[in-house]
């Protein structure tokens, strides 16, 4: 059974009451989000585009909830969508925050709703250079980076990874973002020069 199917199956009742809400704040936040100065806009230019798609959204949500972690990290905020599910989970959860970087301004995310969220305007190298004593028990990765960059990040990245964190990648087919990141994390496993999180056996799930 793929993790997809799983997760539906498990919180399908859930799902059912909550669809509504969760269609209404994805809509709402693109709809905002196409007022930002900067935002790419559907050709009518009422909705913001090339955020997570509603379906990557819902998944993004129940990998909150199975997994249940107390400190998420979001790579790339842009307008806020995947952010706010994110939140949305932590507090069907009943627990956790949520720390999301972006070197743009773009979000709209209602931050009195969702004292859940920090969101900080940088890099996510310059974030996690000047973080001290905190671990992240699930990181969405959604931010193109050089792959020099990367390569210089995962070792930063690691120090910051409890020993069961999971890792979520957005845009995983051939060529994309969360596919270029995978096979760095590879790359950097293989080389032999991984000390925390990526030294140990890591299992990969795709949808």
């Amino acid at each position: 059974m793929k993790l997809t199917e799983l997760m539906f199956n498990k919180y399908k009742y859930e799902m059912k009451n909550k669809l509504p809400r969760l269609q209404e704040i994805w809509k709402e936040i693109k709809i905002l989000g196409a007022q930002r100065k900067g935002v790419r806009k559907s050709l009518d230019g009422k909705e913001a585009i090339g955020s997570t798609s509603f379906q990557d959204y819902l998944f993004l949500y129940l990998l909150v909830r199975m997994f249940k972690p107390t400190r998420c990290f979001e790579i790339g905020t842009y307008i806020g969508a995947s952010t706010v599910i994110i939140a949305e989970a932590l507090i069907e959860n009943g627990m956790g925050r949520i720390y999301t970087c972006d070197k743009r301004d773009l979000s709209v995310i209602p931050l009195k709703t969702y004292p859940e969220i920090e969101i900080i305007k940088s890099s996510s190298m310059e974030f996690l250079t000047k973080l001290k004593g905190m671990k992240f028990d699930f990181v969405f990765i959604d931010g193109w980076c050089k792959k020099s960059l990367i390569r210089q990040e995962l070792p930063i990245l690691e120090n910051f990874l409890t020993d069961d964190a999971v890792l979520s990648f957005h845009d995983y087919k051939k060529g994309q973002k969360g596919n270029v990141y995978k096979k760095l994390i590879d790359e950097y496993i293989e080389s032999g020069k991984a000390t925390g999180f990526f030294k140990k056996e890591l299992e990969w799930v795709e949808p």
